[in-house]
């Protein structure tokens, strides 16, 4: 979609939206869970948890995706995808339209939000990131591109990481590939210092 857009000259706005405490806010009477405390030899009583996923388990990122599977229902313009608490909103737009996408983006962006609050889950606009898409010679012709997140403006970053990958804004994976080559260095630096060579 974002590739698309760059061929037609248009520019793409994605939203990468934060869930605070994703995992532990899902209310839920179905797992039957409960928890306990030992200190030494002593173990308090068990009490019931009435909220949350398993995390680091297979099944917490499917339950999780369960229970938010009808957000891209919710009535909006924009496609979103989901990964477990990561979701995207796409926008692909011409630079023409650029006041309108900000309309539409800010409109998603408030329907999420409610929805987001009817389903007990609290949106994160801090660590909401907003990214434009773009070749190099449409992106310096954008002077000023906001949307509003939860009376939060949102001015596009750079560059921001999703499921792993470092993305900028256009599309170039230089700082992806230059983070891991310096993580890979410091690695390397390591296991020089160990004498494993």
């Amino acid at each position: 979609m974002i590739l698309d857009a760059m061929d037609r000259k248009e520019l793409t706005a994605v939203v990468l939206l934060d869930l605070s405490k994703a995992f532990d806010s899902i209310e839920h009477t179905l797992l039957d869970r409960s928890q306990s405390v030992r200190i030494g030899h002593i173990l308090s009583e068990a009490r019931a948890i009435t909220h949350g996923v398993p995390q680091g388990s297979i099944l917490g990122p499917a339950l999780f995706s369960i229970y938010i599977n009808d957000l891209p229902t919710t009535p909006i313009v924009c496609p979103i995808e989901s990964y477990a608490d990561d979701s995207k909103i796409y926008l692909p737009f011409s630079y023409k339209d650029i006041n309108v996408a900000e309309i539409q983006l800010t409109d998603d962006l408030r329907r999420i939000a409610a929805w987001c609050c009817s389903n007990s889950l609290l949106a994160n606009p801090e660590k909401t990131k907003l990214l434009l898409f773009g070749t190099s010679q449409i992106l310096n012709h954008v002077q000023d591109f906001r949307v509003t997140f939860l009376e939060k403006e949102l001015r596009p970053v750079s560059s921001a990481r999703d499921l792993g990958m470092e993305f900028d804004e256009c599309l170039s994976y230089d700082e992806h590939i230059t983070t891991w080559f310096q993580n890979v260095q410091s690695l390397f630096a390591r296991l020089i210092a160990l004498n494993i060579f």
